[in-house]
């Protein structure tokens, strides 16, 4: 299948490409390479160790099993969470794609936003330019009825007029400059929505490879092809993809045009365990805690789709909310 084909696969088609019925989660046998099995799969195989998975100093092999079920994201079997992977990978493609093309379609949109702002920024100039001292004092039609008070309050408002005018038009260009460059972030040829749909994919496939292997993704080639350009593309002819696309430009993109946006948002997010600043979590009986101090919280609780499961694991909250309950 070519990129455009793949790109429209719904996730109801990728589940079953990658898990299909001789192939439920009930009967998946740990570090075993599934049968049929896939590119993907053969791959994942050449990268685990035999010598009790011991990885030499610079070579990339699969962690050790024991390591990948004590890390934050514990993984019982590589070949399960590849596969895995490769499913949310599709969708993510499909996801970057689809967002290009909304933003296609919304660009004429942007321009005439822009053309309208630059507009009103050339007529703020023609007003500042012009000046508001001919207006500045009201007529003197008669002077001893002039009040001295007001010429200083109408001073005082065009001076904070020409200040707002001033600071308007400093933000208009600003907000025309930020049109501009996101306007260029937006692909306009040809192949815009299928290079979106492998940088997704591959996007995706980077949080994988991180996970198994504990290094982050790079343009680096091996003798051996135990990349992550060959992790991808054998992920990519797992779902029928040709084994001649190409994926340089693609991976450039997504692991140096495109650095994350904060410290803790690399492909090792997951790995690490890493989350926002000012992430906190609760306990389950501090939310239920929380859900009780709230107004009607006792009854919220009561009508909880999981309130059967709290009331069969009792706790002080649960009691409190359930005082005539007992299982």
């Amino acid at each position: 299948m070519d990129v455009d084909e793949l790109a429209s696969m719904n996730d109801e088609t990728a589940r079953n490409l990658m898990f299909p019925l001789p192939l439920s989660r009930s009967s998946w046998q740990p570090w075993k390479i599934p049968i049929p099995k896939l590119p993907i799969d053969e791959f994942i195989a050449s990268l685990i160790r035999t010598d009790n998975n011991h990885r030499k100093s610079g070579t990339i092999a699969i962690k050790a099993r024991s390591e990948l079920e004590s890390q934050p994201l514990p993984i019982v079997c590589p070949y399960y969470h590849a596969r895995h992977a490769v499913w949310l990978a599709i969708g993510r493609g499909r996801m970057w794609a689809d967002l290009v093309k909304y933003h296609r379609e919304e660009l004429p949109e942007r321009m005439a936003q822009r053309q309208k702002a630059l507009e009103l920024a050339k007529s703020i100039e023609a007003f500042l330019s012009e000046g508001v001292e001919g207006t500045l004092y009201p007529p003197t039609l008669y002077s001893d009825r002039v009040d001295p008070n007001d010429c200083t309050k109408r001073t005082e408002h065009f001076i904070e007029l020409e200040r707002a005018l001033t600071n308007t038009l400093s933000l208009i260009r600003t907000h025309v400059n930020q049109i501009d460059v996101d306007c260029e972030r937006i692909p306009a040829h040809g192949n815009a929505l299928q290079n979106a749909w492998k940088a997704g994919f591959a996007a995706e496939l980077g949080y994988c490879w991180t996970n198994l292997t504990g290094k982050l993704p790079s343009l680096s080639l091996s003798k051996t092809n135990k990349d992550f350009r060959s992790f991808v593309a054998a992920a990519f002819t797992s779902i029928g993809g040709d084994t001649t696309e190409r994926w340089d430009r693609v991976l450039r993109q997504i692991i140096h045009d495109r650095p994350p946006a904060a410290e803790w948002d690399g492909y090792d997010r997951y790995e690490k365990d890493y989350h926002p600043p000012g992430t906190a979590f609760q306990t389950l009986e501090q939310w239920r805690v929380s859900m009780l101090t709230r107004e009607g919280g006792a009854e919220a609780l009561k009508t909880h789709p999981l309130s059967r499961l709290l009331r069969q694991q009792p706790t002080p909250a649960v009691a409190k909310a359930h005082p005539d309950e007992s299982e």
